[in-house]
């Protein structure tokens, strides 16, 4: 039943299935974690009250348009829009601007943001157990930085790719030495043993054609310099993406790996041991929803199933670690 809900929460927009209080502050704060979710914007939710930029709080991060909105919303009479500032440049749309460039242009949001928050009295934070602002602006300058970096480094891997491989010439298929793909359709089996490597360089880097795809997955999984030991559980689930294309060459792109929903690096700073636990549980969680079989598009080629695979087996290994 829990499925079914799930499933018509990420098909149709007008749907939106709320977890309780506390659940619902936890899947806030993995995507959007400089909002404190107050027991009040929870209640409007329920009652289906809140305007629409709010459905998506516990999916996936605000866009700066979204946070804009959002904090007119909430601090700004209506007719004085004036008084905070929409930042020029987008983070999801730069291409060629320079970074300094960038953070430089939402600067006159953030102060005017600040001054707004300092009439505003503070709420209960469920997630880090304290009295809180409304907004953390470090953490939002944080998240909006990630998001410059992440759309940046696409673009720069789409870019390198494209470099590397003109129209007109066939891009190379890497195999994935030692593994049966059809023996991981239950992804029940653990990850394979990895060969070390002895280079630490970004996995974008061109430098780097002639890793298998088994190696390419390695550099998410594993910690440099050597790669023989694992990643965090928290820092595997915050890289996910980069061990999808285009940031790794060795598997095609499908549309399916848009619908990755980042947790935010935030999320899993600020909180005590057991708040972190239940925060790691439940983000792992989202991420084998994703990866499940039963989830997976039917016209993947045979990398696109063994990453999948494979993170799936990563993540499930370091969870047990922690878990049981």
């Amino acid at each position: 039943v829990t499925s079914m809900f799930n499933d018509m929460d990420n098909t149709f927009d007008s749907f939106d299935v709320l977890d309780d209080y506390w659940g619902e502050a936890m899947e806030v704060y993995l995507h959007n974690p400089w909002l404190t979710y107050s027991k009040g914007l929870h209640r409007l939710r329920e009652v289906g009250l809140a305007p629409d930029v709010f459905g998506d709080l516990d999916q996936r991060s605000l866009t700066l348009d979204e946070i804009h909105q959002l904090c007119l919303m909430l601090f700004v009479w209506e007719g004085e829009s004036a008084n905070l500032p929409l930042p020029p440049y987008q983070p999801t749309s730069i291409r060629h601007l320079e970074r300094h460039s960038w953070i430089e242009s939402w600067i006159p949001f953030i102060m005017a943001l600040e001054g707004l928050l300092e009439k505003e009295k503070l709420q209960w934070n469920p997630i880090t157990k304290r009295m809180a602002p409304w907004i953390d602006l470090k953490k939002l300058q944080s998240n909006l930085k990630s998001q410059f970096e992440e759309s940046s480094d696409r673009f720069e891997a789409r870019r390198s790719f494209a470099h590397a491989n003109p129209p007109g010439r066939r891009p190379a298929r890497h195999g994935h030495r030692g593994r049966d793909p059809a023996g991981d359709k239950g992804f029940g089996r653990s990850p394979p043993a990895m060969s070390p490597i002895h280079e630490n360089k970004p996995q974008t880097d061109s430098g780097l054609s002639d890793l298998t795809l088994e190696e390419a997955i390695q550099r998410w999984s594993h910690q440099p310099p050597n790669y023989k030991r694992a990643n965090s559980l928290q820092r595997l689930l915050i890289t996910v993406p980069r061990a999808f294309p285009p940031m790794n060459h060795k598997v095609e792109e499908h549309e399916y790996f848009s619908k990755w929903k980042t947790f935010d690096k935030e999320a899993f700073s600020d909180v005590c041991d057991e708040g972190l636990k239940s925060l790691l549980h439940r983000a792992a969680r989202k991420a084998k929803f994703f990866l499940h079989p039963d989830k997976l598009p039917k016209d993947l080629t045979e990398n696109q199933t063994i990453l999948f695979s494979t993170i799936w087996n990563v993540i499930a290994e370091q969870e047990a670690a922690i878990f049981g």
